[in-house]
């Protein structure tokens, strides 16, 4: 009922129910599992983020003209 379209594991909506009611009681129902899918989508969106800056990061590293200098005889 909860979990069904939302694409979270099956113990992640089981946990975040449980601790949902515990919380909010009947309202945690709902609660809880939209906490940890609001979560998770963050997290999801950070690590992404991350990913790029460390990609672009190293495209600029190679291209900074003391990167070039060091590898001039190497290549």
């Amino acid at each position: 009922m909860v979990g069904q379209g939302t694409r979270l594991p099956d113990y992640v909506v089981l946990i975040s129910t449980v601790g949902g009611i515990s919380l909010f009681g009947i309202n945690g129902f709902v609660i809880g599992p939209l906490i940890a899918a609001l979560f998770i989508a963050a997290w999801s969106l950070f690590a992404e983020q991350q990913s790029a800056e460390e990609q672009s990061s190293k495209v600029l590293d190679e291209n900074s003209p003391a990167s070039r200098r060091f590898n001039n005889g190497r290549e």
